[in-house]
């Protein structure tokens, strides 16, 4: 949509900023009008969209550094994996959603960089629970399938705290498991829907990733409810 062509009494603020992280409910202020209350951590992006990684084969090293450096001269954030954060990519961590396969003993890899991400699992909210005693100002994002269950599953996670929640559909744009003949769009919307239902939409971040090829299944995702889209076929 284009801006406001009244420039006296039309006025628009026109932006693409998304926050990554869990929102307080509601603002508590004390007698002398201060914040009483603690402000989560959130990672603040200019564009509603990260790197994520490509859904097929194995990508070398060259590429995946490229995908990287990529997402640092955006301004936004690049899916890797632990071992990348530590040695590969270890230089670009600011820049760096981490992918986690439970909590990890050494955290010098998370240091430094924007979120971790752990796949969800009946446990993921222990593992968010102990990485978050050991790095509080850490934000963390649990990837769940956007299957037939995803609307519960994500009410779920949002109602125990969870800051991101990072739907994952099937790399040609369909659900996956038993809404594999249904379409990412109308998928996400039943998600968002149910947060609104339950009252928490606003105190959780939905991303959502697969099948993100054309810059107008961009705004189209977003629309149907997530603040922002993992590229990964472009």
């Amino acid at each position: 949509v284009r801006p406001t062509r009244d420039g006296i009494h039309g006025r628009e603020y026109i932006s693409t900023v998304i926050e990554l992280g869990r929102r307080p409910e509601r603002l508590v202020f004390d007698d002398q009008g201060k914040l009483a209350i603690d402000v989560p951590p959130f990672v603040e992006l200019p564009v509603p969209m990260i790197l994520d990684m490509a859904p097929w084969g194995k990508i070398g090293p060259s590429t995946r550094r490229a995908v990287a450096l990529g997402a640092k001269a955006s301004h936004t954030l690049a899916v890797a994996t632990y071992d990348e954060a530590a040695d590969l990519l270890a230089d670009l961590k600011e820049n760096l959603i981490v992918r986690l396969e439970g909590v990890p003993e050494d955290l010098s890899p998370l240091e430094g960089a924007a979120l971790a991400e752990f796949i969800d699992s009946p446990g993921v909210l222990a593992d968010i629970a102990a990485l978050k005693q050991r790095m509080p100002s850490l934000v963390i994002s649990v990837r769940t399938a956007l299957d037939q269950d995803a609307a519960d599953r994500v009410a779920e996670l949002a109602k125990a705290g969870a800051e991101v929640i990072h739907l994952q559909a099937g790399y040609k744009g369909q659900g996956l498991g038993q809404a594999a003949d249904r379409f990412i769009t109308k998928l996400v919307r039943e998600v968002h829907l149910r947060l609104v239902d339950e009252a928490c939409r606003d105190q959780v971040t939905l991303l959502a990733s697969g099948g993100i090829a054309l810059a107008e299944h961009v705004a189209k995702t977003i629309i149907c409810g997530v603040d922002g889209v993992g590229l990964d076929l472009v």
